[in-house]
């Protein structure tokens, strides 16, 4: 799954880089939940903008807890290896992509 990631994550940062469109690392910014991240968009980037075109106005990327399955390997007793499936949560990188649609 890991190549799926590099490869999303490689995809996003390419787009950004070729619309210019700015990238933030949630952390480093105000933080917060519940709707924060809609109103810092909102505030710094949407009220400003002005055309009527399809725009994207700002990529946020955030870490947060989700609850997930993970897989791990193990050894019996009787040295034969198998694969647990078990149910866990940690933490996701998540890309928050806000954008203007065009005005009909």
């Amino acid at each position: 799954m890991r190549i799926f990631t590099d490869q999303l994550n490689a995809h996003i940062a390419k787009q950004a880089a070729r619309d210019n469109i700015p990238v933030l690392w949630w952390p480093s910014a105000s933080g917060g939940i519940n709707g924060v991240k809609l109103e810092y968009v909102q505030r710094h980037y949407a009220d400003k903008f002005s055309g009527n075109l399809n725009h994207t106005s700002r990529i946020i990327i955030d870490k947060e807890p989700v609850q997930t399955f993970a897989s791990r390997e193990l050894t019996s007793k009787k040295d034969r290896q198998f694969s647990r499936i078990y149910k866990c949560r940690k933490p996701v990188k998540q890309y928050y992509i806000y954008f203007h649609d065009r005005v009909t």
